[in-house]
């Protein structure tokens, strides 16, 4: 059977987890500069060894309240197809590997928008993972706003 290794991580009191194949790296949270009408869904950009990253939060994004941030969040770096984005997450649990047939699909009660994004649960230890379709977490509509700002951002940047 082939295994799958996944980083956990928490938005809210929700376990959550990612395929690791998608991970840059994971960096401590440093506060986002805002960006003036950037998309409702970005909290703003870092500049991470040269390259400007989008950063937004998976709690606004999945209307989860998450607080104010105390600093001790964590930003993972993500590559979804040709963009590299950065999430802010609440806190990183750890690195889980999982047989695919562990894996349970089932959909029964999900909204048709939460299936869109959620691969599926793992049961560890008593508690449920949502295991995240990172390709998907962003939508169409999403990955165009963020082609544009990138754009826009890299225009700016580049012109000082």
């Amino acid at each position: 059977m082939r295994e799958t290794q996944f980083i956990c991580f928490t938005v809210s009191d929700k376990l959550f987890a990612i395929e690791i194949e998608n991970i840059q790296e994971i960096i401590r949270y440093r506060k986002p500069l805002k960006v003036p009408k950037s998309p409702d869904f970005i909290e703003g950009v870092i500049d991470l060894r040269g390259t400007i990253i989008p950063v937004f939060d998976l709690g606004k994004k999945f209307d989860l309240y998450s607080g104010d941030k105390t600093g001790k969040e964590k930003v993972i770096i993500l590559r979804t197809g040709m963009s590299v984005v950065g999430v802010i997450v609440d806190s990183v649990k750890g690195v889980l590997s999982v047989e695919e047939k562990d894996i349970d699909l089932s959909h029964h009660e999900l909204s048709p928008r939460q299936v869109n994004v959620i691969k599926g649960y793992i049961r560890k230890d008593g508690s449920l993972i949502m295991v995240l379709q990172m390709d998907r977490v962003i939508s169409a509509d999403e990955k165009i706003a963020l082609k544009d700002f990138r754009t826009s951002m890299e225009i700016s940047y580049n012109s000082r």
